[in-house]
């Protein structure tokens, strides 16, 4: 059982590391838009663009350190509130669900 832990641990972290590639490359992508590109004026399509992966890549934040410090992931209503943050993060109506559900998570 001790192995099948270990690989847990392991594929957490290295989830987590790919999650946050993900916002880094959309954040790279999001500097390399023209100034009238619409996901520059669009405050819905700044948040699909960049502030979902930002999301994503906390909470992925958040899985490496829970599996470096060996937290379980015990309360399983906190990563659904998160999840569900951030998919209604466009309708800014997810923004608190996700902001709470981090904060408990944290």
């Amino acid at each position: 059982m001790p192995v099948l832990m270990r690989l847990i641990t392991r594929l957490s972290s290295v989830t987590g590391l790919v999650l946050v590639g993900l916002a880094i490359w959309q954040w790279v992508w999001y500097a390399q838009l023209p100034p009238h590109a619409s996901a520059r004026w669009c405050g819905n399509c700044y948040l699909g663009a960049v502030g979902i992966p930002t999301e994503i890549a906390l909470l992925g934040l958040l899985l490496i350190v829970h599996a470096a410090a060996e937290i379980p992931h015990e309360c399983k209503l906190d990563w659904a509130l998160a999840i569900i943050g951030i998919f209604l993060t466009p309708y800014l109506i997810g923004l608190p669900f996700f902001a709470g559900a981090f904060l408990m998570l944290a």
